[in-house]
């Protein structure tokens, strides 16, 4: 799994918050900070030991297999 080349991270203007959006995947969410510190971690390929924030990020397409993120690309 890797950090989608379709996703969109960034801090929302004028809010501690940030948000994450997957055009791809149709996905997108708000973070708090602390949400958004992992997952730049996670962007990085660093570990982060939150099995249950790895898999919500598989579900919703920020996380993809390669093969199956450009398969969903010719799909769509």
């Amino acid at each position: 799994m890797y950090f989608s080349k379709y996703n969109i991270f960034s801090k929302i203007k004028d809010s501690d918050n940030f948000f994450i959006v997957n055009p791809l995947s149709g996905s997108a969410d708000i973070l708090t900070p602390d949400d958004a510190v992992k997952i730049l971690k996670v962007s990085k390929e660093e570990d982060i030991h939150d099995p249950a924030l790895i898999s919500e990020l598989q579900v919703k397409g920020y996380l993809a297999d390669v093969k199956q993120e450009q398969k969903l690309f010719r799909y769509k």
